[in-house]
C-alpha cells in the first residue's frame, strides 16, 4: 500500500510539475505576442506617418525597453524589410546612462528617412 501511495503521489507531483511548466510557456508566449503587437502598433504606418510629422525630421526615435525580446521575431522582421523596401532605414540602438556605480542600459530604435 505504501508503495502504491509514493507512486501515485509521485506521478501526481509529475503532472503537476508539468502542468504548471505549461502554463508559464503559455505565459511567456503571451507576452511575447503582446510585445510584438506593440511594437508593431509603433512601426504602423498612422504611426510613423504621425511621429514624422510631428518631428519634421528625417529621423525619428523609438524608445522600446521589450526590444529583446522582440528583435528576432519574424513578424518584426518582416515589417523592417518592408519599411527598408521604403526607403526607410531601421537601426536598433542602445543607450547606456551611468548612476553612480551603477550602469543602466535601454534600448532605442532609430528609423531614418
Amino acid at each position: 500500500m505504501a508503495r502504491t501511495t509514493s507512486r501515485t503521489l509521485r506521478s501526481t507531483r509529475q503532472a503537476l510539475q508539468n502542468r504548471l511548466s505549461l502554463l508559464a510557456m503559455e505565459n511567456i508566449s503571451k507576452r511575447n505576442n503582446a510585445s510584438v503587437r506593440r511594437l508593431l502598433e509603433q512601426l504602423s504606418e498612422e504611426n510613423l506617418t504621425e511621429l514624422a510629422a510631428a518631428a519634421r525630421a528625417a529621423q525619428i526615435t523609438i524608445e522600446c525597453g521589450f526590444l529583446d525580446k522582440v528583435w528576432d521575431d519574424t513578424r518584426v522582421a518582416n515589417r523592417i524589410a518592408q519599411l527598408a523596401r521604403q526607403g526607410v532605414t531601421v537601426e536598433r540602438e542602445t543607450v547606456a546612462t551611468r548612476f553612480g556605480d551603477a550602469e543602466l542600459a535601454r534600448e532605442r530604435l532609430v528609423l531614418k528617412f
